[in-house]
């Protein structure tokens, strides 16, 4: 028998030199992949002013205890187009609504609400995207006291809140 060696394939018909080949090219992707994505989209949830952002905190927990000191407390009621606020301790002219969706501030919606003869006050809601919101109750002059809530849209129709204990 004589001792002709027999052709092997190409290199690039191997199927291990490709396995090998695909786990950095893959990586290389992933990490261009990740970077465009960071440079790309804006950081919501960063602050530039840490301090001022406590004494906003501060301030609002003095909000949140002025209101549990007057023994407020509201009913927020999405009926269809219509909001209506039942409120209980104080009469101001008009109240300030703010539904606060929970990531994305440009889905937030301020309300201003004018009390109704029967006693609640009332205003046309716009669509909202589902989410679970925070309900914010303030005066709309001063806001020296607030009241805050959470409801879930869609599948909840009505919130009651109550003073949050700071």
């Amino acid at each position: 028998m004589s001792g002709t060696p027999t052709p092997s394939k190409p290199w690039y018909r191997h199927f291990w030199v490709w396995f090998v080949i695909a786990i950095p090219v893959s990586a290389m992707v992933m990490g261009f992949t990740t970077l465009y994505y960071a440079v790309s989209t804006s950081d919501g949830l960063v602050v530039d002013d840490y301090y001022r952002q406590g004494l906003a905190i501060n301030r609002t927990l003095d909000r949140d205890r002025r209101a549990a000191e007057l023994g407020l407390s509201a009913r927020v009621d999405f009926l269809g187009e219509q909001l209506r606020v039942v409120l209980q301790g104080v009469r101001p002219e008009q109240l300030h609504v703010r539904l606060l969706h929970p990531t994305l501030a440009h889905h937030d919606v301020d309300i201003l609400v004018w009390p109704e003869a029967d006693g609640t006050y009332r205003a046309t809601l716009p669509e909202l995207v589902p989410a679970s919101w925070y309900v914010l109750v303030e005066p709309a002059e001063r806001a020296e006291w607030r009241l805050l809530g959470r409801i879930r849209i869609p599948g909840e129709r009505s919130v009651e809140i109550a003073p949050s204990k700071p």
